[in-house]
């Protein structure tokens, strides 16, 4: 099941966000949990903002980050992910079509025309592009 998240999920979307940062090429970043709480947060509360998680028999194994904004050259509104994360084994599945596919609407329901999304993380680089494609990103 796709659904908004909520702030009882930020303990498991922080430990979502601390594999995500462990196996891609950010992990010679530093990471701060408390800054990702402070932002997911912020984003759950925004009407601008979308968390999503995947739940599974009441655990949770998957997660979406976005947001919309006026674009910074123009009037225009644009849309665009900050993360996308499923774990090691439920991969290859719907939940990551799902989640963009949900971004995708709820970026259209805020007069976005064409959302953005992008492949950072460097982790499983085509099976990421397939899905992104499938999701009519690419």
């Amino acid at each position: 099941m796709i659904r908004h998240a909520t702030h009882a999920d930020l303990g498991a979307l922080l430990m979502l966000a601390e594999q995500m940062h462990g196996e891609s090429r950010f992990a010679r970043r530093r990471l701060s949990l408390d800054k990702l709480a402070a932002l997911f947060g912020s984003l759950i509360d925004s009407p601008d903002g979308l968390v999503l998680v995947a739940e599974h028999a009441g655990e949770i194994t998957g997660g979406f980050v976005g947001y919309a904004t006026e674009d910074w050259m123009g009037p225009d509104r644009v849309a665009s992910d900050l993360g996308l994360f499923v774990c090691p084994d439920r991969r290859g599945g719907m939940d990551g079509l799902r989640m963009l596919e949900t971004f995708a609407q709820w970026a259209r329901e805020r007069g976005v025309d064409r959302p953005e999304c992008g492949i950072t993380t460097g982790v499983n680089l085509e099976a990421s592009t397939r899905l992104y494609q499938l999701a009519g990103f690419y």
